[in-house]
């Protein structure tokens, strides 16, 4: 085996175990993003799951990042919380 493919191997594995990062990195953000905004709304996750049409206990699996928010959910709870989608996505939620 050439040098050359051998390489390329490496570097896509590596670039694939840093878009792994990266997306756990971002469930994480959004999780604590929403996390942030229910506690500046006194919002339980008991009514932000009904809203969204999932179980408690599946709600905190997405607060967790154990489960990624999927865009719908995550729209809709833009809407629920009166904050816009960036504010859920973005590095960090608004500080009352």
């Amino acid at each position: 085996m050439s040098q050359q493919p051998k390489n390329t191997l490496v570097i896509f594995q590596i670039l694939c175990e840093l878009s792994s990062v990266r997306k756990h990195d971002l469930a994480q953000r959004v999780a604590g993003n929403v996390r942030a905004e229910l506690a500046r709304v006194r919002m339980s996750q008991a009514v932000a799951a009904t809203y969204l049409g999932i179980s408690q206990a599946a709600f905190s699996r997405r607060l967790l990042g154990t489960i990624d928010f999927n865009l719908t959910e995550i729209s809709r709870l833009s809407e629920l919380l009166n904050v816009p989608v960036g504010d859920l996505i973005g590095e960090h939620a608004k500080v009352a």
